[in-house]
């Protein structure tokens, strides 16, 4: 069973900040929901580079799960595609696409698809 969550906002900033902010892991935390726990267990390049594979301990529910993330597609300043190598999912996709809407304003869209590991 594959499912598709998508969000899309309009933040107050340049694309340029954005999506830097967006190539810098130790945001994670900043950008995951409280409920969820995420810890950097390697050092990645900041910003990340594409072909970057992240290992990742999330939490959840006190239940923690090692992930292993590659950074498959970047397209500055526009798109970020991360996978997962390694996590509770049969496949984990998460993209990212940035567009400008002023000097001052982006339009992130953000889908994650998932496929779960008995569907």
């Amino acid at each position: 069973m594959t499912i598709t969550l998508s969000y899309n906002c309009e933040i107050n900033a340049n694309i340029n900040d954005v999506y830097q902010f967006h190539t810098d892991p130790n945001n994670l935390s900043l950008i995951t929901p409280p409920w969820i726990s995420v810890n950097l267990i390697s050092s990645p390049k900041i910003p990340v580079i594409e072909g970057e594979i992240i290992k990742l301990d999330i939490k959840q529910y006190y239940i923690s799960f090692r992930w292993e993330i590659i950074v498959e597609q970047m397209n500055f300043p526009t798109i970020i595609v991360d996978k997962a190598l390694k996590s509770p999912f049969k496949n984990f996709i998460h993209k990212r696409t940035f567009s400008e809407i002023s000097n001052l304003q982006t339009r992130m869209n953000d889908t994650v698809v998932i496929e779960l590991p008995f569907g």
